[in-house]
C-alpha cells in the first residue's frame, strides 16, 4: 500500500522545525544558506574526501543536541578523548570554507564560534579515523557488499566512504523517516558530490524513492523501492551456472506474476561469468555472487534453487527450500518441488 502523500506534510513540518531546530533556527535553512553562499563541495580532508555531506548531518542531528543542553554521550566517549590526544584538529584543503561555515552557523544560530569549531573538529576527527579503520578492514576482508540500516552519522558515513574508495557496493536500507527536509537524503542545490553517502538506497515506498531521486545526494538509478520489511517476504534464489539461462527465464516469468508481498533476492553462482544487470525488477534484487550466504540467510524467509547444496545448509537456519524442477525430470510428489511459476507461488503460499 502506498503511503498517503498528503500526510508527508506532517513529517516535512516536524522534521524541519522540530527535529532540525538549532536554537530556534531550522537546520535545513542554515544548510541551504551556506550551500548558496560558499563552494562547500570544495572543502576536503587532506586525502581528498569531500566532507560537506558529513557537516550537513552535524548541523542537523549532532549540533542541535548540544544546543538543547542534552548529553549526546559524545564528550564522554573514550574514543574521542583518545583521538584528541593525537589530533587537535583535522587537516583540510580549502580550510577557509570551513571557517566561513563556522561563522555562518554561529551568525544564524546565535551559538559561539569556538564551541561550534571544537565540536565540529571532534565530529570530523572521529569520521576520519573510523574511515581509515574500515578502509583497512574491508580491503583485507575481500567483501563485495556492505549493508547499512542507517546511512548517516559519523560511523555509517565512514563506512560508506571507505566503500566508495574501495569500489565496494554500499546499500542503505530505509529504517525510518525520509522527507523533503531531511539532509541525509535531500539537498536543495544540485551537486556531483556524493562523498560520505551510501551508493545505494532501498526504500519502503515509491513516495520516498521519488523524494530522494529529486534530492541530488543519491544518483536516481541507485534508489530503489523494495517495500516494507514487515510486509515483504524475502525469497533467496541460489542460481547455478550450468543452468543459468533456464533459471534466469524462470525467475523473470515468476516475478511477472509474483504477489506484491514477495521480494526475490537473486544470487548468481560464484563461477557464473554471465552479466545479470538486466535482471533487476521492482521485485528482484540482484545480489553480489560473492556475498556471504550466512548474511543472506539471516534476511531470508524461503530459499529456492534447482539442486544447489545450499538446500542442505538452509536447514541449519530452519529455512525451507523450494526446488525448481527446471528440466521436469523429478518424479517425487512434494509441495517443495515445483515445475512452473504458478506452482512456485502456490508453494510459497503453503510454506510461509
Amino acid at each position: 500500500m502506498r503511503f498517503p502523500e498528503e500526510l508527508m506534510d506532517v513529517y516535512n513540518q516536524y522534521d524541519r522545525f522540530v527535529s532540525g531546530d538549532v536554537n530556534g533556527y531550522p537546520a535545513w535553512d542554515i544548510i541551504k544558506s551556506i550551500e548558496k553562499q560558499f563552494p562547500v563541495d570544495d572543502l576536503m580532508l587532506k586525502d581528498g574526501t569531500r566532507i560537506w555531506n558529513l557537516i550537513r548531518i552535524f548541523i542537523y542531528t549532532f549540533y542541535p543536541e548540544m544546543t538543547r543542553k542534552r548529553s549526546s554521550g559524545f564528550k564522554k566517549d573514550f574514543l574521542v578523548f583518545f583521538l584528541h590526544l593525537f589530533f587537535k584538529k583535522p587537516k583540510m584543503l580549502n580550510a577557509y570554507i570551513f571557517d566561513e561555515i563556522v561563522v555562518s552557523i554561529s551568525d544564524m544560530s546565535g551559538v559561539d564560534e569556538e564551541s561550534i569549531r571544537k565540536s565540529l573538529y571532534s565530529y570530523i576527527i572521529v569520521f576520519k579515523e573510523a574511515k581509515h579503520f574500515f578502509y583497512k578492514k574491508y580491503s583485507r576482508s575481500g567483501i563485495h557488499d556492505v549493508f547499512l540500516d542507517c546511512g548517516y552519522g559519523r560511523i555509517p558515513m565512514a563506512k560508506a566512504q571507505a566503500c566508495r574508495e574501495l569500489g565496494i557496493r554500499c546499500t542503505e536500507r530505509q529504517h525510518g523517516v525520509i522527507d523533503e527536509f531531511f539532509p541525509a537524503y535531500v539537498r536543495e542545490t544540485p551537486t556531483k558530490n556524493h562523498d560520505c553517502v551510501p551508493e545505494y538506497l532501498n526504500t519502503y515506498d515509491e513516495l520516498f524513492t521519488e523524494i530522494v531521486r529529486k534530492g541530488y545526494l543519491f544518483l536516481p538509478d541507485k534508489v530503489k523501492t523494495v517495500g516494507y520489511p514487515i510486509i515483504n517476504k524475502y525469497i533467496l534464489v541460489s542460481s547455478q551456472w550450468i543452468l543459468s539461462e533456464e533459471i534466469r527465464d524462470f525467475i523473470i516469468n515468476t516475478a511477472a506474476v509474483l504477489p506484491e508481498k514477495y521480494l526475490i533476492l537473486f544470487q548468481p553462482h560464484s563461477l557464473d561469468p554471465a552479466n545479470y544487470d538486466d535482471l533487476e525488477r521492482e521485485n528482484i534484487i540482484l545480489v553480489d555472487k560473492n556475498m556471504d550466504i550466512d548474511v543472506l540467510f539471516r534476511s531470508t524467509d524461503v530459499h529456492a534453487t534447482v539442486f544447489s547444496g545450499r538446500g542442505y545448509y538452509a536447514n541449519v537456519y530452519d529455512i525451507p527450500t523450494v526446488y525448481i524442477d527446471i528440466r521436469d525430470i523429478v518424479t517425487v510428489d512434494s509441495p517443495f518441488v515445483v515445475k512452473t511459476p504458478e506452482e512456485f507461488i502456490e508453494a510459497l503460499e503453503k510454506i510461509i
